[in-house]
């Protein structure tokens, strides 16, 4: 159904979103991520698509570029709860090296500290283009 309203108004942005959701979370990421691609390009204050354009990057294992699209769209809003957990899962894998010390893995046997406060952390990243890579 989407593929034919898509056809008959290839321009709609609304249609673009759902059918990336969609594609998103069946697994299609390539496809929803070009679709929502299309969508921040053309509605750059469109929350929910950049939302979902870095969760089809995060499937893609594009975790550089999911990162950007969620500073993005914490750009637009600060207080995004689910974009601020998504970037730190993705910021904070307990496998790199420098947060070892944060999360206890340097001694298993000591209590994790604490995260660093998300809003510090945010305030300090820089907004890439999350798309950058992706144009020719």
């Amino acid at each position: 159904a989407y593929r034919q309203i898509l056809r008959l108004h290839p321009a709609d942005a609304q249609a673009r979103f759902s059918f990336g959701r969609f594609l998103t979370r069946k697994g299609a990421h390539g496809e929803a991520r070009a679709l929502l691609a299309a969508v921040v390009e053309a509605e750059p204050g469109g929350q929910e698509a950049w939302l979902w354009l870095a969760r089809a990057l995060q499937g893609l294992g594009d975790a550089e570029g999911a990162r950007a699209a969620l500073r993005r769209l914490l750009a637009l809003d600060p207080g995004h709860q689910e974009a601020k957990a998504l970037l730190l899962q993705l910021g904070f894998a307990p496998k790199a090296p420098a947060l070892a010390p944060l999360l206890g893995a340097a001694n298993p046997g000591a209590a994790a500290q604490p995260l660093p406060d998300a809003e510090a952390f945010l305030r300090g990243l820089a907004v890439p283009d999350p798309l950058a890579r992706y144009r020719r």
